[in-house]
């Protein structure tokens, strides 16, 4: 340490944070403007007009992502349903769905691919995290502190991915186009060599 004021660990990390969100610009889809929540401090899509359905935005990132490493924090309301689309082509899912689908369409698992275990407990209305690590095509992902899926290569694209182009860096999207409300905070995103095997 070298007695200078700021030079600790605690600033270092808030810099680090407080760069890593002036970099992370997000955008709606075309269908409804997305809206951030500055008295909460959350993203979330919002609807346009009173009685549409509880579907909202997409929200997607300027920027676009090859390797890397990335925090989010998610609140699933009861019944809802969303996704953390890596490189805008994989699905993390997200739901508290009543009649769930199979493993791999569960919270944790990369929809349609790679189930998570140990599956972990729905919270609805709960925040959680998920820290995934994504070099290449193999991912592993964590959720509330519990490894779920380690080190799995992704054997191709989710339905509903940007496009096909998977050599290619892409932006990560949050799903908004499925039933009920999911907010998400305190993303942070570690690109490029950092990410590791």
């Amino acid at each position: 340490m070298d007695g200078r004021e700021g030079s600790g660990p605690e600033e270092k990390d808030r810099a680090e944070v407080g760069r890593a969100e002036a970099v992370i610009q997000w955008q709606g889809s075309e269908r409804v403007e997305a809206e951030r929540s500055e008295c909460n401090g959350y993203l979330e899509g919002r609807k346009r007009h009173v009685g549409e359905s509880g579907h909202g935005p997409e929200l997607i990132t300027d920027a676009k992502f090859e390797d890397f490493k990335l925090h989010i924090e998610f609140n699933c309301a009861p019944k809802s349903n969303s996704g953390v689309y890596l490189r805008g082509r994989y699905e993390v899912q997200i739901e508290d769905d009543p009649e769930p689908e199979g493993p791999s369409m569960r919270t944790g698992g990369v929809y349609g691919f790679l189930a998570p275990s140990p599956e972990q407990p729905r919270k609805p209305g709960t925040w959680q995290s998920y820290d995934i690590t994504l070099v290449g095509r193999v991912v592993t992902i964590v959720q509330n502190g519990q490894t779920i899926i380690d080190k799995q290569e992704i054997p191709g694209i989710t339905g509903g991915a940007l496009d096909s182009h998977e050599a290619l860096p892409a932006p990560i999207y949050l799903q908004g186009s499925e039933a009920g409300h999911v907010a998400f905070r305190n993303i942070t995103i570690t690109e490029n060599s950092a990410a590791g095997p």
